[in-house]
């Protein structure tokens, strides 16, 4: 399944296994459901399953009862570019259902979804994540993620706020602290991450 997913983002297939990954999403392994998760976006983007697979992903974001699936499905709804007004609109009240969720990634898939969207929230969100010194680093990659946006940048009332923040996550060890078990990201990519998004906004207010 997952060698699909790499074909699709590589090489488009002429035919992809729409049924194959749709199925899945209900099978009874979490990994499977996991993969199928993740292979869908892409895939799914302006295809005729594009409502199928929407419907399927919020099912799972919302119901299932592995922490892992959902956040995989969350991520995948947030890459999707669906080409149908309605499924989009699906997709964000999804995500803005979990902006409060427990689970800390699924509140940082919401607000990167809030960030491009632009929901008046969104900057409150970013600078109350920022502030706990176990801050997921999803809220870090969020920022950027939009920042590939040329036209993207942060309030000046914000940018002061947040560099500060970060610079007290690094200060604190944040790095070591909150990277993931499995190494990815590791303490050298969070690293990387803070560099990254303090020189852009340090280069923003210039």
């Amino acid at each position: 399944m997952r060698c699909y997913d790499e074909l699709q983002m590589h090489k488009p297939l002429d035919e992809p296994p729409y049924a194959l990954f749709l199925e899945a999403l209900r099978h009874p392994d979490a990994d499977v459901r996991g993969a199928a998760a993740d292979g869908l976006n892409p895939m799914a983007a302006g295809s005729p399953v594009e409502g199928e697979a929407v419907e399927g992903l919020v099912g799972l974001l919302d119901h299932d009862e592995e922490t892992v699936v959902r956040v995989a499905a969350a991520r995948a709804l947030a890459g999707l570019d669906c080409a149908e007004e309605r499924n989009a609109g699906a997709v964000t009240d999804a995500l803005q259902r979990h902006a409060d969720s427990s689970v800390p990634a699924l509140r940082a898939v919401s607000f990167r979804d809030a960030l491009a969207r632009n929901i008046p929230d969104a900057y409150d969100r970013l600078l109350h994540e920022l502030a706990s010194p176990d801050a997921h680093w999803g809220f870090v990659a969020a920022c950027l993620f939009a920042a590939v946006d040329d036209g993207f940048r942060l309030p000046d009332d914000i940018r002061p706020r947040v560099l500060e923040r970060l610079e007290r996550l690094e200060a604190s060890g944040w790095t070591d602290r909150c990277a993931e078990p499995d190494g990815c990201p590791d303490p050298d990519d969070l690293a990387e991450m803070l560099s990254r998004l303090r020189e852009g906004l340090r280069a923003d207010a210039n």
